[in-house]
């Protein structure tokens, strides 16, 4: 059933998988593309603690936990995801406990990243979240250039990656010019340059010991 059930769907960036509050009616699996999680806190603030990249599940700790979304889930970027609706999830996983721990581990496994990062985030100055949020992307989609120089051809739009760090647009621009002044990373239309990708891995793990590797 699980697999006459399934579906592979393709979504413009904008478009939302699921709003926070919404009941779950269906698990994605990410293919391609950049989906971000947004979330309202108690004060009204727009925040956006977690990246899903491709490999990711979405939706299954909330499938899990009670059936309530407790984030916003927006493409980032066009995607291409695989789409299983709830119910047909529910029955594979009463018939296949093996199937059901092999999705918790690997949900298990992106949470731990993800709450690593976001505690980053919270305990580190402007600089220091912005650098992290660079290096997580660039371990993703970056590419070595000539000349020693990698690059990194911006996946996500500014305002996103300022989301991602937790920080105002306007406070964005502060801190890239520090990272510039450092040599450590700059702007360069819709890339991002690593003139010393050496120096800026030895930040990043200064900053969270791991990061590189997680």
């Amino acid at each position: 059933m699980l697999n006459r059930r399934k579906c592979i769907r393709q979504l413009a960036r904008g478009e939302v998988l699921f709003h926070q509050g919404d009941v779950v009616s269906s698990l994605y699996r990410l293919l391609d593309g950049i989906v971000l999680m947004r979330q309202v806190d108690s004060g009204g603030t727009v925040v956006t603690p977690h990246m899903a990249c491709a490999g990711a599940t979405i939706g299954f700790r909330a499938f899990v936990d009670g059936g309530v979304h407790g984030v916003s889930a927006v493409c980032a970027t066009d995607v291409v995801l695989c789409r299983i609706p709830a119910d047909v999830a529910a029955q594979a996983f009463s018939g296949s406990h093996p199937l059901e721990r092999a999705f918790a581990r690997h949900v298990a496994a992106e949470l731990s990243e993800t709450e690593d990062f976001v505690l980053a985030m919270t305990s580190r100055p402007v600089r220091d979240r912005l650098l992290l949020v660079f290096a997580r992307l660039y371990r993703q989609f970056g590419c070595h250039g000539e000349n020693g120089v990698c690059r990194l051809p911006l996946p996500l739009l500014r305002s996103d990656i300022a989301g991602l760090a937790g920080i105002a647009r306007e406070t964005f621009s502060r801190a890239m010019h520090a990272l510039e002044e450092e040599g450590l990373v700059r702007l360069e239309g819709d890339c991002a340059v690593f003139p010393d990708i050496v120096s800026f891995r030895r930040q990043a793990e200064l900053i969270q010991p791991g990061a590189w590797a997680s």
